[in-house]
């Protein structure tokens, strides 16, 4: 969505993660300028071994589960009309703002 509405995307290392640094989530290396020579932190040891890249194996047609997930009471599952500009907008700004 982010390329169809012109949005540069920066490389994952690169950006600030004020809420998900605070986590204790494995997290992406960044190199601080004037950080030579210090020694890695925890975090930074974890990072180095979080792989960058898709989270599954490329799946098939026929690897994709068939019937959704079931969802808390008073959520639904909808579909997009991706090709509606409207609609599009909507779910861009829901998951960017969320």
């Amino acid at each position: 969505l982010r390329a169809l509405y012109g949005i540069k995307d920066d490389k994952p290392e690169s950006k600030a993660h004020k809420f998900w640094s605070s986590q204790p989530v494995p997290q992406v290396a960044v190199e601080e300028v004037g950080s030579e020579g210090a020694k890695p932190t925890a975090v930074e040891d974890q990072a180095a071994q979080v792989k960058i890249g898709p989270i599954d194996d490329e799946k098939t047609i026929e690897d994709v589960r068939k019937e959704p997930y079931n969802l808390p009471k008073g959520f639904e599952w909808c579909t997009i009309n991706v090709a509606d500009e409207a609609e599009l907008k909507e779910a861009y700004t829901l998951l960017t703002e969320n």
